[in-house]
């Protein structure tokens, strides 16, 4: 074998390689994605449940199987009762939040309005 083809082979054996790297890369971000699918799905049948009967026993369980809140969720929230900041509402409204989201380290604390409608922050 001349050495212009034992380079030629290592080269191709390095490429083979990286291909074969790249998609075992591939194939398990396909399979995080569809089992993080899976649980978004299944949070958000927990989060229906929740929502439509929240001292459901099941809502409780379903409750206590959500982890900790999607970013969306929490925003949609502080919109809905106009609080001025999702990321700093403070820990009553934050404990409320998750309340509202149905997630277990949630609190049912009573929520305080500023007189032009806004949420204290509390």
């Amino acid at each position: 074998m001349k050495l212009s083809e034992i380079i030629a082979l290592i080269t191709g054996i390095f490429a083979l390689v990286t291909a074969i790297a790249k998609l075992l890369k591939t194939v398990f971000s396909i399979r995080n994605l569809r089992r993080d699918q899976h649980k978004i799905g299944a949070d958000q049948q927990r989060i229906g449940l929740i929502l439509s009967d929240p001292d459901d026993p099941q809502a409780l369980e379903a409750r206590a199987k959500l982890g900790k809140p999607d970013p969306s969720p929490v925003k949609k929230w502080a919109v809905r009762n106009l609080a001025d900041n999702p990321y700093n509402m403070g820990p009553k409204k934050w404990e409320r939040c998750l309340y509202d989201l149905g997630y277990v380290d949630g609190v049912k604390h009573e929520l305080a309005f500023e007189s032009d409608g806004k949420l204290r922050y509390q």
